[in-house]
């Protein structure tokens, strides 16, 4: 699959961002934050197709509307545009965001239905300020190098297929927002393109604070946030998707909720959401696969311990709770940990999701004040601060580490930009310094269903998919339409 570029251009904001709201200091746990992108695409099939007109036009018509609309969002939206002055400070300085035309020689349906295919190419469809894309002949290096030197915060890649189905790529950095700011973004945006009557935008709360002009020569070196971790991408991973019927979540429910209460333990965990089933048969599955390869490879290992870093969302759980309104990174990582080979039983892995949840609700509460913003840092730090001081006392265990992210409640498929929602949402990973073996979950289009995008290492992936317990509930790849 080849995607050929048709333009580059660059949106900015429709009015100047004010003098006196030019300069935007990170908070510390921003400032802490690795500055990865985040990665979604939204597929759009053919028949959206506006007034009829053949897809070339239809293809410009609609681009026109992006541009412009995105344009008139980025006035609220201001530090979007901006750029890093250095590791603390945002000059909001209207330089804009990439918005890049591109088509594809092929139709939509043939990309949605070899579900392996988009598994292997679909990351084509975003930008990152890493990926390697097309030439820049004017400029005579890649597009790559362009971006890298420009800083966006936010690239889009809007994408025509031959039938006239069309593709949005949105790509947005990590340390200045989490998925849930990304989502408002998205709403707000989409809402303005369709010309939504109704399309109030909130006052918006940056986690930060405008700064006087801190001149030129401010400069503040990178905070470490303590143990660092990497894994080496020095071998091939793959992706898959995996859909989850409501039917098949509620017969795993069954499952797992029959064996808690029969145990003689305190039950509180006896009623798992269909989030704590599905993430616990994910994970335990791709334990399996890593420990069969490790059996091939060294016949004496054959349990290696387990770590789950989950991303969760603080906003609701303070109190009051934080609106969507409130814009930036307040996604916290907290950790469970499988220690030994009996842990890997899908009720303990159930109660471990359980207990970090109720663990999060409780740092939620325990830190309370009337300025939120410090609250917020005081959750983030002593949560950080407590994940660092257990990597450091158990990094000898050689443990393989998870990574598990949840896209529910942000709305994602009702994304309508004008002519009708999305038939799929993906998070594609583009970096080969992103992490493997990550989880993400999302809505399914039908009711109460749930779809997960993995990542694992080819040969893993290769045993975790005939995984005989995981295809009782969930179909692997599935056709998209």
């Amino acid at each position: 699959m080849k995607i050929e570029i048709i333009s580059k251009n660059c949106i900015k904001p429709s009015s100047p961002t004010p003098h006196h709201l030019q300069f935007f200091k990170l908070s510390d746990q921003h400032r802490r934050s690795s500055d990865f992108h985040s990665n979604l695409t939204f597929f759009y099939p053919a028949h959206n197709i506006i007034n009829g007109v053949d897809p070339t036009t239809n293809f410009v018509i609609k681009s026109n509307r992006l541009q412009q609309s995105l344009s008139q969002t980025l006035t609220s939206y201001y530090p979007f545009a901006g750029r890093f002055q250095n590791d603390e400070i945002i000059i909001c300085n209207d330089d804009g965001i990439l918005f890049i035309e591109a088509q594809i020689d092929t139709p939509i349906c043939d990309f949605l239905n070899h579900p392996d295919l988009m598994s292997n190419t679909h990351k084509q469809l975003v930008l990152t300020s890493i990926n390697s894309i097309d030439a820049d002949a004017d400029a005579g290096k890649t597009m790559e190098t362009s971006i890298i030197s420009k800083g966006y915060m936010i690239l889009v890649k809007f994408i025509l297929f031959s039938c006239g189905g069309t593709v949005i790529g949105i790509s947005m950095t990590h340390k200045l927002a989490d998925l849930a700011s990304m989502a408002t973004f998205l709403r707000n945006w989409s809402a303005s393109c369709r010309l939504d009557s109704n399309n109030i935008l909130p006052d918006l709360h940056f986690i930060g604070q405008t700064i006087p002009d801190p001149g030129p020569n401010n400069s503040s070196a990178p905070t470490s946030s303590g143990y660092k971790f990497s894994q080496s991408c020095t071998k091939e991973y793959i992706c898959k998707r995996l859909s989850f019927s409501a039917s098949k979540i509620e017969q795993l429910k069954s499952k797992v909720i029959d064996v808690l209460e029969k145990s003689e333990e305190d039950d509180q965990y006896s009623k798992p959401s269909r989030v704590d089933v599905v993430v616990a048969l994910i994970w335990k599955s791709a334990m399996h696969a890593a420990a069969s390869k490790s059996r091939d490879q060294e016949q004496n290992q054959k349990f290696r311990p387990s770590t789950m870093l989950y991303s969760v969302n603080i906003r609701p759980r303070l109190d009051p709770p934080l609106t969507e309104a409130c814009i930036g990174n307040l996604a916290c990582q907290f950790l469970m940990m499988v220690e030994k080979e009996s842990e890997m039983e899908l009720h303990e892995l159930v109660k471990k999701l359980g207990a970090m949840k109720h663990y999060a609700d409780k740092m939620g509460k325990k830190f309370q004040g009337d300025d939120q913003q410090v609250v917020v840092e005081e959750i983030i730090t002593n949560v950080e601060k407590e994940r660092n001081d257990f990597f450091m006392k158990n990094h000898k265990k050689n443990a393989i580490f998870y990574f598990c992210t949840s896209f529910f409640r942000f709305s994602l498929l009702e994304i309508d930009f004008g002519w009708g929602k999305p038939v799929l949402v993906t998070s594609p990973s583009t970096s080969e310094k992103h992490l493997v073996n990550t989880i993400v979950l999302m809505d399914s289009k039908v009711d109460g269903g749930i779809e997960a995008e993995l990542n694992l290492w080819e040969e893993e992936m290769s045993v975790f998919e005939c995984n005989e317990e995981l295809l009782q509930f969930a179909i692997v790849n599935p056709n998209i339409i």
